[in-house]
Formats: structure tokens, C-alpha cells, sequence
């Protein structure tokens, strides 16, 4: 999905998650560079052009909290004030939270300037939390908006992502052959649907099929 979006639009940047696996300490960090460099575009832009924001995992953790900073009001750096920069599109790969490194209420609610928005996670079935991980799409705030939608799959974490067959939690002898296939087509799914969100959304990303994807027929091992 990155290079496809970096094919269509000029301004688009991947930030990488946290660096440090157990605790992210450098959360906030991540938040203030994603803050600073939309800020930026939107400066440059002269406040023109719509924002898209989409994160797996902590990264979309932080992709919420940076959408309730931007709808803050804020100072540029002639000290100028500015007011919130909406949020047009807002997509959320089986958001987690855990150590405390990103504001419990800044991961789960949503702001009201997020346009629209489509969350895709695990609250039943196995693997409901990822080792010590918290999944939260059932504690956000989704169904206060009509135009902020959530899509269920019992599916592992590392398949929302588009990893299936990859979990630290599950080793080989708890993870058979059939949940590696049901894995890779619940991933397809779930790429599938957050594309045709982004596309309702107003960008025109390419829209891929089931089978498309090229997941190894076997399920790989975990390092």
C-alpha cells in the first residue's frame, strides 16, 4: 500500500513504528514527526489539500493520537495561530496499546474533525490480545459516528498487517496449516476493505482482488 500511495500523491511519507518492541519509548517521538511534518504540508500547501492517515499495530495507536492533535489549535513557527486540520481519512490496522507510551484516551477516541474512518481488528475469537498487547478497536468510539466504520476478523495480528502465518504468540505447534489459509484470506480482506475505504474516501488507490497478494503456499517460520 505504500508504494501504491506514494505513486498517486506527491506528499505522502511512511513513518516507522517504534523501535523498541516492548515498551515503545520512542511513541511520542514517532506522534511529534508525523504532527510536525502535516503541519508542515498544510503551511506549504497554504492550508489546501486533504489528509490521510493510516497505521498497523502501535502505529495505529499513534495514528489516532496524531489525528486528536491535529485537531487542536496550534502556533506555526512565526507565531502565527492556526486553527484544526481536519482529518479526511482515518484507517486503523488492528490498533493495540500497551506500556502506557501513548495516552489511553488519545488511542481510543476518535476527534470529531476525522471525516471518515474504518477500523480493522480482532475483539473475539482466538488470539483476541497479541502477547501483551491490548486490542482495542472494542474500546474506541467508532459507533458514535455513522461515517466511522469497524470490520471483525478472527484473524491473528501479524495477517491484519498483511503478515499471515507471522505472531510471536503462536508458535508452529499452536498455529496448523488450516489457520495459515484461513489467515492469508482474512488479510486479503482486510487490505481489501481498507482500500475500497480509502477510495470512497476520495483517493484513487488501486483496488486489488483476493489472490492477488502472492502469500507463500506454506506458512512461514517465525524468526
Amino acid at each position: 500500500m505504500v508504494d501504491d500511495v506514494a505513486g498517486i500523491v506527491e506528499d505522502s511519507k511512511f513513518f516507522d513504528g517504534p523501535n523498541n518492541w516492548a515498551f515503545a519509548t520512542d511513541a511520542d517521538d514517532i506522534h511529534n514527526d508525523v504532527v510536525y511534518y502535516i503541519r508542515q504540508q498544510w503551511l506549504d500547501n497554504g492550508g489546501a489539500g486533504e489528509v490521510y492517515i493510516v497505521g498497523f499495530s502501535r502505529g495505529a495507536g499513534i495514528a489516532t493520537w496524531v489525528a486528536n492533535t491535529l485537531s487542536q489549535n496550534w502556533t506555526d513557527g512565526t507565531g502565527a495561530a492556526r486553527g484544526p486540520i481536519s482529518v479526511e481519512f482515518l484507517g486503523l490496522y488492528d490498533p493495540v496499546d500497551h506500556s502506557g507510551t501513548i495516552p489511553d484516551a488519545q488511542a481510543r477516541n476518535l476527534p470529531t474533525t476525522v471525516a471518515n474512518a474504518m477500523i480493522i481488528g480482532n475483539d473475539d475469537g482466538d488470539d483476541q490480545d497479541y502477547n501483551y498487547f491490548d486490542r482495542i478497536i472494542d474500546e474506541t468510539n467508532a459507533g458514535t459516528n455513522p461515517a466511522w466504520h469497524t470490520m471483525n476478523l478472527n484473524a491473528t495480528h501479524g495477517s491484519i498487517g498483511g503478515m499471515p502465518g507471522f505472531n510471536d504468540s503462536l508458535d508452529a505447534s499452536e498455529y496448523p496449516e488450516s489457520k495459515y489459509d484461513n489467515d492469508k484470506l482474512e488479510s486479503e480482506s482486510a487490505d481489501i476493505t481498507m482500500r475500497t475505504s480509502l477510495r470512497a474516501a476520495g483517493l484513487t488507490i488501486e483496488l486489488l482482488q483476493h489472490g492477488d497478494y502472492g502469500f507463500p503456499d506454506d506458512r512461514p517460520i517465525n524468526p
